[in-house]
């Protein structure tokens, strides 16, 4: 039996099928350093088992998992999330899709619009899937505010940056769809959506951290607990100084 030159695994052992349908044992190490990277067992399982109940390929980049932190865990936590196709695709599988209005976008004005051609970012935008058999349409609106990402200056990153009336797009419709299907996609949320959780905390968090360190805030998933819990008093520096004086 020849060996793989590149590792130290046999091909009869690359080719061998593993406990998850269609996927052998070199796809499957393939898609844990690669679209589930750095995921435990237990969580690599988990996504497996999710990709294989929504019938979604991980190879077609369909559904993927992303390691984020979690301040209550004060650990790195598993998200599966789906990308806008896996949606689509999820949708049509159920044989109830009755098709969908192209996206509309409104600015502060609150006037919805078929095309997006200001410099400007749209406020919003929206989308109305439609399921056979059922009189109305549902609707998924998703406002700038809520989903734009940011760098750590504040600014939009470069694909919201470039076309944000895609993004909001994306979102709006992702929402629609999960109206629509919620047997099918309850918990599950596109990147598109999620971006805005790795979004960089506002100045004043920076602020407080680096106060803190001198009243011996440990690290900074121990200050962000703390954070969690004072964050809806009013952000200003004398609040924060009170707070860690107490």
């Amino acid at each position: 039996m020849s060996n793989d030159p590149k590792s130290n695994v046999t091909v009869a052992d690359a080719t061998a099928p593993t406990r998850f349908a269609g996927i052998n044992r070199e796809q499957l190490e393939l898609l844990k350093r690669t679209l589930a990277q750095g995921t435990t067992d237990d969580e690599f399982s988990l996504f497996m088992n999710t990709a294989t109940r929504l019938g979604l390929d991980p190879f077609a980049r369909q559904i993927y998992a992303i390691k984020r932190w979690n301040p209550a865990a004060r650990t790195e936590t598993m998200a599966i999330q789906v990308a806008i196709d896996g949606f689509r695709a999820i949708g049509e599988a159920t044989g109830e899709m009755d098709g969908q209005d192209p996206p509309m976008w409104c600015g502060a004005d609150g006037e919805w619009r078929e095309a997006w051609t200001h410099d400007k970012p749209p406020s919003a935008a929206k989308v109305v899937v439609y399921r056979k058999g059922v009189a109305r349409g549902y609707v998924g609106i998703a406002t700038y505010k809520s989903f734009v990402q940011t760098s750590k200056d504040g600014a939009a990153t470069k694909t919201w940056a470039t076309m944000p009336d895609v993004m909001l797009a994306k979102c709006a419709e992702s929402q629609a769809l999960r109206k629509a299907f919620p047997r099918q996609l309850a918990g599950v949320h596109t990147p598109d959506e999620m971006g805005q959780a790795d979004n960089p905390e506002p100045e004043i968090v920076r602020t407080f951290y680096r106060i803190g360190a001198s009243f011996d805030v440990a690290s900074l998933p121990e200050f962000m607990l703390v954070y969690e819990n004072v964050k809806r008093l009013p952000a200003n520096l004398a609040t924060v100084r009170k707070l860690l004086e107490l």
